[in-house]
């Protein structure tokens, strides 16, 4: 073989390692994360992402005086690349789509589109 032909495949070695270094090193969560509001102890809602791995599952529910409760849960994965998560729930749930918010690690949790969710 020639010399050439050799150091091509070494750097097309080295940028696969490099690669699977990357993609193995990716940000994952690994917990609950919950956001809460109360309106003057009338109605009151709850959303909470439960993270495991590259999965996730996110639950809405609301409470108001006088009408039943309501709760919706999605289901996916997501990926974290810089200060950006991006969600892609499955289609089984209300219908395939994907999402790319804002994200930040805080001291008490996570933020999501600016909004705080505290770690449970």
């Amino acid at each position: 073989m020639k010399k050439s032909t050799l150091k091509v495949l070494a750097l097309a070695l080295v940028a696969v390692v490099v690669c699977i270094t990357m993609v193995a090193c990716a940000k994952t969560l690994n917990a609950t994360y919950t956001y809460e509001i109360n309106v003057a102890g009338v109605s009151s809602a709850k959303t909470t992402y439960e993270f495991s791995g590259k999965k996730v599952t996110l639950t809405v529910s609301s409470e108001t005086i006088g009408v039943p409760a309501t709760s919706t849960t999605l289901t996916g994965t997501y990926k974290i690349k810089g200060d950006t998560i991006t969600f892609d729930f499955d289609e089984d749930t209300t219908g395939a789509y994907s999402v790319a918010v804002p994200f930040e690690e805080t001291d008490n949790g996570i933020k999501i589109a600016g909004v705080e969710y505290t770690k449970q």
